[in-house]
């Protein structure tokens, strides 16, 4: 199926776990992996169009590991 939208906010696919809520990553504020639940769209193999939960420009953590726990510091390369 192909979709077409004008302004759609996307993150990677491997950024997306399920929690006991849905669908959720870790949002990084002031160096701190945040726990944020979020509202799917379309997805695709590489990309999911998000709807709720986190804004354009937030960062996130790609390919969390299972150790990552909401609250933990950080390091953010760029």
């Amino acid at each position: 199926m192909l979709h077409e939208a004008r302004s759609v906010l996307q993150v990677p696919v491997s950024s997306l776990f399920r929690g006991k809520s849905g669908w959720h990553l870790f949002a990084i504020e002031n160096g701190k992996a945040i726990d944020r639940s979020v509202t799917l769209g379309m997805r695709g193999t590489w990309q999911a169009e998000v709807l709720a939960g986190v804004s354009e420009g937030q960062r996130v953590v790609v390919h969390p590991s299972n150790e990552l726990k909401d609250g933990m510091v950080v390091l953010v390369q760029e």
